[in-house]
């Protein structure tokens, strides 16, 4: 803790955040912990001189001389020198002080010595790795030892208080040894697979859990998950380097859980058979066996860490098996690695999801386009063949024209499609409005024997060419509905460009729709389920709106489209 900071922050009514405690630079905690060690020692010696001994004067000269050093090492915020041998050096210059006053102490323990000693241990730890607090220990044991060595009387006490010192230093190069092995797990579970480039549309399962049971240390693991809407629960195992993935009905295993008031908790137990377990809030006792006696058979399940996830699209259970041993903070990796999974199995379903919705959107686009083309020029082409039986032979030859001008166009039309033209950079491009529409309209009216008229205001508007193609079908559509539909003998379009949209009108001069009269706006069409449901299904995918007039002398649709 930052310890010369924090009742400042408490006098002015400032609040003290666990960043302030826990994660100031391990120099600085060393170097005011000093100071205060320091300034404390003198007090306590020129309170009770038996505190040192022999030469008291000279200890408390000693004891100065380091609250001196203290205070420069804490008014210089060493803490910033960021080279390994400015913590080198001042370990050593409080390793070598700690000497000097177990030799002005004449070798005895007094309880300032004790205290500097757990202080110099404790600042290794902070330091660096448990490697140096065995090292600091060995060398304090080592110069008590020697000490007592040139002495005659007190070694057997000089023994025991460096064995002492020993087992103080193991202890905290132990609790070292723990914080450094659970940094390393942390980061090796961090560094989590991500999706296989040869297969992005799936989570890369047995990597992730060969990669799970590595960063824990554990020989197999474990995975079961539900789909939403599908019955059936999945199943993904890693062990012995080898990952298997099966299916099984749903309710195969239960709830996986038997204990209902466990079946969202993460927990870990010695024996699957047992009633007792550990969870992130204690031990609890439940009845035998905590999981279900199907999944514990199915897997060979004795020592486990377990803990629940619930996605967006998929809910399941991680489970670590047959690891040698388990703490708390195993069970967090464990429920780090059920989150992690849950990410990646919602992942996959959602890209599923997605790849379905994308098939769907183009397989409604190609009927759409094959009903707007296709359909309703082989219509026309029938239309003309079904007029040649009252046809005069002049008109015959003119009509079978048609039907091959209308079977040639087709044929160019599919085979466009089949090549993908025009590209994208032609789709992007603009086009003049009357003339890329003005040919269709005329071909449309022979095809159907209706009179079309185009008027495009201004008359050298453009608009990008996809939308040109799309403006074709549908006036394809509208023109080939009015003459089945609504009988009309004339079709007139006109074609306005604003600024960020286009709006097209088409009036018919034909029956209507069965002769009713109404108006209906694009949300009034929807609600009620009439209309010309290719092309207002076209318009809406183009962000677009439409509206239909109808009464006996004929329709008129309006089409607001967006040129964006």
């Amino acid at each position: 803790m930052p310890l010369l900071r924090l009742p400042g922050k408490l006098l002015r009514g400032e609040e003290v955040s666990r960043a302030d405690v826990f994660d100031a630079p391990a120099e600085r905690i060393i170097a005011q912990g000093r100071l205060v060690l320091a300034t404390l020692s003198v007090i306590a010696v020129q309170l009770n001189p038996a505190l040192v001994t022999i030469d008291n004067g000279t200890a408390i000269a000693v004891l100065v001389a380091y609250g001196i050093f203290a205070i420069g090492l804490t008014v210089g915020r060493v803490w910033r020198f960021r080279e390994p041998a400015a913590g080198y050096l001042v370990h050593a210059c409080d390793v070598a002080f700690l000497l000097v006053l177990g030799a002005l102490s004449g070798g005895r323990a007094t309880p300032v010595s004790a205290f500097f000693a757990f202080f110099v241990l404790v600042a290794a730890s902070l330091r660096w790795n448990w490697q140096a607090v065995v090292a600091t220990a060995g060398v304090l044991a080592i110069a008590i030892w020697g000490a007592a060595a040139t002495q005659s009387s007190g070694i057997g006490a000089a023994l025991i208080r460096g064995v002492y010192v020993l087992i103080m230093g193991v202890m905290l190069a132990y609790s070292g040894a723990i914080r450094e092995r659970r940094r390393e797990q942390l980061t090796r579970l961090t560094a989590w697979p991500g999706p296989d480039p040869a297969q992005m549309h799936s989570p890369n399962l047995a990597d992730m859990l060969a990669h799970c049971a590595e960063a824990i240390e554990a020989p197999r693991v474990l995975v079961l998950w539900e789909e939403s809407e599908e019955p059936f629960v999945n199943v993904g195992l890693w062990q012995n380097g080898e990952y298997k993935q099966a299916r099984e009905m749903t309710g195969a295993y239960g709830q996986f859980v038997r204990a209902k008031s466990y079946v969202d908790a993460a927990f870990w137990t010695d024996d699957a058979g047992s009633s007792f377990a550990v969870t992130s809030q204690g031990p609890v006792h439940v009845e035998a066996p905590i999981l279900e006696e199907r999944l514990i058979k199915a897997f060979v399940i004795h020592n486990v860490g377990t803990a629940p996830f619930q996605g967006s699209a998929c809910r399941g259970r991680v489970f670590v098996l047959d690891r040698a041993s388990w703490s708390d903070f195993q069970l967090h990796l464990v429920e780090i690695i059920a989150s992690r999974l849950a990410n990646a199995l919602d992942r996959q379903f959602m890209q599923t999801e997605a790849r379905s919705a994308a098939a769907e959107r183009e397989r409604i686009r190609l009927t759409r386009d094959l009903h707007d083309g296709l359909l309703q020029s082989l219509t026309a082409a029938g239309l003309q063949i079904k007029l040649l039986s009252d046809s005069e032979e002049g008109e015959r030859r003119t009509r079978l024209e048609v039907v091959g001008q209308l079977l040639n166009a087709e044929q160019r039309r599919i085979r466009d499609f089949v090549r993908k033209t025009p590209g994208r950079g032609q789709q992007s491009a603009d086009v003049p409005l009357g003339l890329s529409l003005q040919e269709m309209m005329s071909e449309t009216a022979r095809h159907w024997n209706c009179a079309t008229s185009l008027t495009v205001e201004p008359p050298d508007a453009t608009a990008p060419a996809a939308l040109c193609v799309h403006l074709s079908l549908m006036l394809a559509e509208a023109v080939a509905n009015a003459v089945r539909h609504g009988r009309a003998s004339s079709v007139r379009v006109t074609i306005r460009r604003g600024h960020k949209n286009v709006s097209v009108e088409v009036h018919d001069d034909g029956l209507g729709f069965d002769g009713a009269t109404f108006s209906l706006n694009d949300e009034d069409l929807v609600a009620a389920g009439i209309g010309p449901f290719s092309l207002h299904e076209r318009v809406r995918e183009l962000g677009g709106l439409l509206g239909v007039r109808s009464s006996p002398g004929g329709v008129t649709l309006q089409i607001q489209l967006p040129l964006s």
